[in-house]
């Protein structure tokens, strides 16, 4: 009879032993899968970021050559004025001195 309780026990045992193993073995199952999840949602982030980066990288390239022809017509057209006003200021001394 103590014997019969005894493997009744272990038999329990076992059963809970053996619950409590697939019930680990289910949320290891979930968490790799959700690590899994996290893991692919950060690479794609990282990619977007870093696309967006390369995005922002080209505009900003862009931005500055722009404003350095902007700038290179400004210094065209300030040569151009100053070679006027170099030709009017000549045309004035030549008047000038034509009437004295």
């Amino acid at each position: 009879r103590e014997q019969s309780t005894m493997l009744v026990n272990s038999s329990q045992k076992y059963s809970e032993l053996s619950e409590k193993y697939n019930d680990l073995d289910r949320t290891n199952a979930k968490l790799y899968e959700e690590h899994k999840l996290l893991k692919a949602r950060t690479t794609a982030d990282m990619r977007e970021m870093d696309a967006k980066a390369q995005n922002n990288l080209e505009t900003s390239r862009r931005e500055v050559e722009e404003r350095l022809a902007e700038v290179e017509k400004i210094k065209a057209k300030r040569q151009e004025a100053y070679v006027l006003l170099q030709k009017d200021y000549k045309t004035l001394e030549d008047e000038l001195n034509q009437s004295n």
